[in-house]
Order: C-alpha cells, then sequence, then structure tokens
C-alpha cells in the first residue's frame, strides 16, 4: 500500500505537513477591505446595466412594454 500511495505522488510535489496562511497583509483589515472594494465594484457594474437598461426603455418605451407584456403572459401560461 505505501509503494502505491508513494507511486500517486510525483517526486517534484511531495505533500506538505505544515499549512501556511499567506503573507500578512492578506489578514485581518486588508481581507475586509477586499472585500469592500470587490462589492463597490459589483454594485458599479450593476449600477452600469440598470442605467443601460433604462436607457433603453426611455429610447423605444413601446417595444420594452412589449417585452415586458410577453414575459407576463408566458410566466402567466406557467403558472
Amino acid at each position: 500500500m505505501d509503494k502505491a500511495l508513494e507511486d500517486t505522488f510525483p517526486a517534484s510535489d511531495p505533500v506538505a505537513v505544515t499549512s501556511t496562511t499567506g503573507p500578512e497583509s492578506f489578514t485581518g483589515n486588508a481581507r475586509s477591505h477586499r472585500r469592500a472594494s470587490t462589492s463597490s465594484d459589483i454594485k458599479g457594474s450593476i449600477d452600469g446595466y440598470m442605467a443601460d437598461i433604462e436607457g433603453r426603455i426611455r429610447e423605444k418605451p413601446l417595444a420594452a412594454a412589449a417585452i415586458v407584456a410577453a414575459v407576463a403572459w408566458l410566466y402567466g401560461r406557467t403558472r
């Protein structure tokens, strides 16, 4: 069994017996700051998509109303 286990791991990639937590800059406040900037990036992306959708609705309100009516009709047919 030991021989089979040794054959599954290449010599250049031994099993690690210790665990690392990463550099100190990624702990504590750095992680929360990274999460905050990521969430603000996502919020900015969503705001951009919403502004784009609003602009398209303002350009063609009848087409937007027709799309909403079609989606509502399809949703009603599946209920």
